[in-house]
């Protein structure tokens, strides 16, 4: 490995928690920052594939409203660095607490996210990301 894909590397990985990040600040911008303007989620609930700064106001606003608060964890990063492109997978454990009627409520959710990134102009972001389902659940608090 050279310096220029160690580099890479470093700013794939930066791309990918930054998502992170923003979607668990419900701060639309900052997971706007993870994607190309032009970059798009695929099985993110909907049939179709969303335009990425649709689906962050969209998905910030959400959770925004229904949770008090939420996590996302980012292990196991494999990153296929191509050179001109890179294809990760990021194992993803996220928590959710609900307050019910009946008390708090903790969804836990375990997939992968199945990134393509891209540099333009040097900057190394998300252009397409699939959500794997592995598990979810949900327990009294």
């Amino acid at each position: 490995m050279d310096i220029e894909e160690l580099t890479a590397r470093a700013a794939i990985a930066d791309a990918i928690h930054t998502y992170g990040r923003g979607i668990d600040r419900c701060d639309a911008e900052n997971v706007k920052a993870a994607f190309h303007v032009d970059g798009i989620l695929i099985d993110y609930g909907s049939p179709d594939p969303q335009p990425a700064p649709v689906l962050a106001d969209y998905a910030c606003t959400k959770l925004k409203s229904a949770y008090l608060a939420t996590q996302h964890r980012v292990t196991n990063m494999l990153i296929d660095y191509r050179g001109d492109s890179a294809v990760v997978e990021s194992y993803v454990l996220a928590y959710h607490v609900q307050q019910a009627e009946s008390g708090k409520i903790l969804h836990t959710f375990n997939g992968r996210w199945i990134d393509t990134l891209t540099p333009r102009d040097g900057v190394w972001r998300i252009q397409q990301r699939i959500l794997r389902v592995d598990w979810t659940r949900q327990d009294p608090w």
